[in-house]
């Protein structure tokens, strides 16, 4: 669970890509590293799927992105600035799911 008083969010990004998307996503998160680190966020490490045991996330990557605050994440994504680097994203990607998230508290031992 967050801190009192730690905004921290963290968005989950789950992506399909079109075909020859992977490249042109990396020149997204090439883009937009600047505009998002500018905030006080970062993209975390990615995953690719390799295997799935249950279910079907069938998803050519996986990976959270970090922001100081909701308030950041919707200032950075409605600025004029983003926009122009989203069609690249847009370009990218065929289908995706991206979720808000926050911290929960740890599992027990």
């Amino acid at each position: 669970m967050n801190e009192e008083g730690d905004d921290t969010v963290y968005v989950l990004n789950v992506l399909w890509f079109r075909p020859g998307g992977s490249q042109r996503y990396r020149d997204y998160i090439a883009a937009a590293r600047p505009l998002v680190e500018a905030r006080g966020g970062a993209f975390l490490e990615p995953y690719e799927v390799a295997e799935t045991w249950q279910g079907d996330l069938d998803a050519d990557l996986v990976f959270y992105g970090r922001y100081p605050s909701k308030e950041v994440l919707l200032e950075m994504l409605t600025s004029d600035e983003y926009q122009r680097v989203a069609t690249i994203r847009d370009e990218a990607v065929e289908r995706s799911i991206t979720s808000l998230c926050r911290a929960a508290p740890p599992f027990a031992d």
